[in-house]
């Protein structure tokens, strides 16, 4: 049986945007679908990314997030307005995997009224 082979950039990249939001004062959830949840400006967001990208690397990296209070997230965001998914998803190829994750890290610091004292240094 062939052992399957962990990608080294996508456990690089989930490890900086676990550090990064936990940094940001995400708290982990214990159960469900979403890892982590995280209070902003525009309400809880859940965060999670998917064990199956280290075991069977696809070409994208991956970071799935969701807003409890959908109609908020909405107004003020290019979010789903049906479900509040606010997904970020990038090519592997050619992509560092710090520079994508600084970058979603960037674009969840500077929700609309974000702490600033809260950004990550980088």
């Amino acid at each position: 049986m062939k052992k399957e082979r962990k990608s080294h950039k996508h456990i690089k990249f989930q490890k900086l945007i676990r550090e990064g939001i936990i940094e940001l004062g995400a708290t982990q959830t214990g159960a469900g679908v979403y890892q982590y949840t995280l209070q902003t400006a525009l309400g809880e967001l859940l965060i999670t990314m998917h064990d199956s990208d280290l075991v069977h690397p696809s070409t994208i990296y991956s970071v799935y997030t969701r807003f409890k209070d959908v109609e908020r997230a909405s107004i003020r965001l290019s979010c789903n307005p049906f479900s509040g998914k606010w997904n970020f998803h990038y090519f592997v190829k050619d992509n560092d995997p710090e520079e994508i994750a600084k970058e979603i890290l960037f674009e969840i610091t500077h929700l609309e009224g974000y702490r600033s004292d809260k950004v990550p240094v980088t």
